[in-house]
């Protein structure tokens, strides 16, 4: 009798664990990596033509807000498609149009084109 309700014991315990996994739900945690991480994410970008305006909005009508020159290397700080066809990226400055950079996944390989450009 003390060997069946073992059996059973082990038995109930397998199933509970087995199952236990289709009914706990796992919380998603976010992950903030450190900017020296070789994970971190962050685009960059290389200013490609020699003097470029930032634009106060993402269009060439908008208010200029200053320059960049080429060989800049830059954060982007988001990005926005214009009229379903025009990239545009947001930099601490102010916005740029895709056509006159080159984006990279990360500040070392934005650096590293910079050096490259003649």
């Amino acid at each position: 009798m003390a060997k069946k309700a073992t059996l059973i014991f082990v038995f109930f315990i397998i199933i509970t664990t087995f199952f236990s996994g289709c009914f706990m739900k796992k919380t998603e945690e976010e992950i903030i990596l450190p900017e020296d991480s070789l994970f971190h994410t962050n685009e960059w970008a290389v200013v490609a033509s020699p003097y470029t305006p930032f634009y106060k909005n993402p269009s060439e009508n908008s208010e200029v807000e200053g320059y960049a020159r080429r060989g800049d290397t830059l954060e982007v700080k988001g990005r926005q498609i214009i009229n379903a066809k025009d990239l545009w990226y947001n930099f601490e400055k102010g916005w740029m149009p895709e056509k006159v950079l080159n984006v990279y996944s990360n500040q070392k390989k934005a650096e590293r084109a910079a050096l490259t450009l003649d």
